[in-house]
């Protein structure tokens, strides 16, 4: 009985191991199957900004109104036809970064209020860098008298009319070993009132976009330590079926072993009857005639053939023993006490 206490402490310490190798997998388990296996991640391969813009100039008569004979084209600021001289247009096109390779256009339409249009100038240039730019010199005068003449043919009136300046780029952007293919149209209005004496713009004189090219790639999660996140779960299973099976065993274990009950347990439940308590002590020690019986079954059986009752002294409150006394041998039962 003294090997099933050490066994029951055994399996006590082994069920606490148990437990903490169960709450170590559970831990895991949880960093593991709350996380996706795999994560994506995404890389910017390029970025640039293609930046077209008009920038346009007014020379002007001498005047007192401005206090200069040349301004620059704004919305918030009047400009008067009969101070205007010449409008010098300057058109770039330019990219933050790369090169740009390609073909420019930029025409210019005269636009009456009925609808039909006439195709006034064209420029073309080539663009093999990050920028490029056409110069478009218009005269005012030119332009109001062309208008007046075609406006005759059709007996229109010839007081308002609009000066559109169109450019297309038609390129290819390389940054570093990506291409980019743009194609774009940027349009601006001169829109010239005769009897108003005004010259008035519209549309954007800048139209900046920027182009981005992104690759998403998916790579395995990771979690603390650099182990990846399937790893991680296969680990955790691993470690919490062994706290699961430790765990087990130890209760197997336990109730097993502390399901067994000891011999004289045995004998005063089954064989009371032929148990005898003795008050007085014998002094059974001091017998060197002493045979133990380790089975209760053998016990009995002695009783039995010897015809003599099994004695039981107590020797303390949780201390008894039973024997047999034969002449002078001693029959002792052996329980975990000895």
């Amino acid at each position: 009985m003294k090997d099933n206490n050490k066994i029951l402490k055994i399996s006590f310490i082994a069920l606490i191991i148990s437990m903490a190798i169960i709450g170590v997998g559970a831990f895991l388990a949880i960093g593991a199957f709350t996380r996706e296996p795999t994560i994506s991640i995404e890389r910017t391969l390029y970025r640039v900004e293609r930046i077209p813009s008009y920038n346009l100039t007014f020379l002007l008569e001498p005047n007192e109104i401005y206090e200069t004979d040349v301004i620059q084209a704004a919305p918030s600021q009047p400009v008067y036809l009969s101070l205007v001289k010449l409008v010098i247009v300057n058109y770039t096109y330019a990219v933050s970064s790369g090169i740009a390779s390609g073909s420019i256009r930029v025409a210019t339409y005269l636009i009456h209020p009925d609808g039909w249009i006439k195709r006034f100038g064209e420029t073309n240039i080539q663009i093999n860098s990050s920028s490029a730019s056409a110069l478009i010199q218009l005269n005012i005068n030119s332009t109001t008298e062309l208008m007046a003449r075609l406006s005759k043919q059709v007996m229109a009136r010839s007081d308002l009319y609009t000066i559109r300046i169109v450019a297309i780029a038609d390129t290819n952007i390389y940054i570093s070993q990506y291409v980019r293919k743009d194609y774009t149209s940027h349009t601006i209005d001169l829109n010239i009132l005769v009897g108003a004496n005004k010259v008035a713009l519209e549309g954007n004189q800048t139209t900046a976009i920027a182009y981005e090219e992104k690759t998403r790639r998916t790579e395995a999660a990771k979690l603390a330590g650099g182990i990846t996140v399937e790893t991680g779960r296969t680990i955790a299973l691993a470690i919490t079926g062994v706290g699961l099976a430790l765990f087990t065993a130890s209760m197997i274990l336990r109730i097993v072993v502390g399901g067994a009950k000891r011999p004289d347990e045995i004998l005063e439940n089954k064989y009371s009857g032929i148990i005898v308590e003795i008050d007085k002590p014998t002094n059974l020690n001091k017998s060197t005639n002493i045979v133990y019986i380790s089975k209760v079954d053998e016990m009995v059986k002695l009783s039995r053939l010897l015809e003599k009752p099994i004695l039981k002294e107590c020797l303390s409150r949780n201390k008894c023993e039973y024997y047999i006394v034969d002449h002078d041998i001693t029959y002792r039962l052996k329980t975990d006490e000895l």
